[in-house]
C-alpha cells in the first residue's frame, strides 16, 4: 500500500463544497448518480473513461481495453465538523484500488481540505512497483478534482 497525504485551500465553506459535489457537472463521465442532500450527506456513484495520459506505463499494460474508473463517494452531513468525504475508486479488471478521505474545515471565507489516500495493488510480486508508479497520478487527479469542484 502507498499512502498520499496533502493539504490544500479552497475558496468555499465546507457546506458550499458539499453543494458543489452534489452537482452533476462535478463528475465527468457517462454515468453518475447522486443520492441524498448536502445537509443529510451524499452518496455519489460515477463512472468515467480512464485517460491514458494519467496512467503510468507499468500500470497501462495491466488495464483492460476501454477501462473506466468507477467512483463511490460518501459524505458526512454539511453540519459535521469537519465535513468529510470518503472516496473509493477502482478500475474493473485492474489490480489497483484507491481509498481516500477528505476532511474539509473552515468557514465562509474559505476552507482547508486535508486529504489522505491509500493506493493498493493486488498484483503478485509487482504490486509495490505498481503502487509506487500510480501514486503520483492518483495525487494529481485527486488535487485536480478538488480544485475543479471548488470552482463550480
Amino acid at each position: 500500500m502507498r499512502s498520499i497525504d496533502f493539504t490544500t485551500q479552497i475558496p468555499q465553506s465546507p457546506a458550499e463544497f458539499l453543494a458543489a459535489m452534489a452537482r452533476p457537472e462535478a463528475w465527468d463521465g457517462d454515468a453518475s448518480r447522486v443520492e441524498g442532500t448536502p445537509e443529510a450527506g451524499l452518496d455519489i456513484r460515477a463512472s468515467a473513461p480512464l485517460d491514458a495520459e494519467d496512467v503510468p506505463a507499468v500500470a497501462a499494460r495491466l488495464l483492460p481495453a476501454g477501462a473506466a474508473v468507477q467512483l463511490r463517494v460518501r459524505t458526512s452531513p454539511a453540519s459535521a465538523q469537519p465535513v468529510s468525504a470518503d472516496i473509493d475508486a477502482q478500475v474493473p479488471g485492474a489490480p489497483v484500488t484507491m481509498a481516500a478521505r477528505l476532511e474539509v474545515s473552515g468557514g465562509a471565507g474559505g476552507s482547508e481540505v486535508v486529504a489522505h489516500a491509500d493506493v493498493t495493488s493486488t498484483a503478485p510480486l509487482i504490486g509495490p512497483m505498481i503502487e509506487a508508479a500510480v501514486a503520483p497520478s492518483v495525487e494529481k487527479i485527486l488535487r485536480q478534482s478538488i480544485e475543479d469542484i471548488a470552482q463550480l
